[in-house]
């Protein structure tokens, strides 16, 4: 298990890699408001969403909740670049076009849920990762090139 620093998102929100753990001096729940200008896909009209960790989950997933007068949210989990199997090239590019320094870069990739014989088997989004700027708190959805990177990639399972 890899302990990630959580000095990059905002507040104490903690930022962490696929098998990560959240540091127990950031345990509180913190609430951040984030600005995605360009929406997210099936929120075309949406640019303002709520970033707060769920509880039980030590940080590990978050969640990003629409401030609309409609409630919707995702659930996504933040991770460093190096921590997922993006290729670091594809990643630099995004970063720079958003131009969103290396230390202000947090990946939140969304999370799916599916129930696999006695239990939830969860799965992230390799494809299309919203990239945090966490300095400025803007972020964007991008949907990287490669087809190679998967839409369900599977979490590994926690012991209870």
């Amino acid at each position: 298990m890899h302990r990630a620093d959580t000095d990059r998102l905002p507040s104490d929100t903690g930022k962490n890699g696929v098998e990560g753990t959240r540091s127990a001096e950031s345990r509180e729940a913190v609430t951040e408001i984030v600005e995605l200008p360009r929406g997210l896909p099936g929120f075309p009209g949406a640019r303002g969403f709520r970033l707060r960790e769920l509880p039980r989950c030590e940080g590990r997933f978050l969640l990003l909740e629409l401030l609309d007068e409609e409630p919707a949210s995702l659930i996504v989990m933040p991770t460093e670049p190096g921590a997922v199997p993006l290729a670091e090239a594809d990643v630099d590019e995004v970063r720079e076009a958003l131009e969103i320094a290396p230390a202000d870069l947090c990946l939140l990739l969304v999370v799916t849920l599916s129930r696999d014989g006695d239990g939830v088997q969860a799965y992230v989004n390799l494809r299309a990762p919203v990239f945090l700027d966490t300095r400025r708190r803007l972020a964007a959805q991008v949907v990287l090139p490669d087809p190679g990177y998967a839409l369900r990639h599977p979490l590994a399972r926690r012991a209870a």
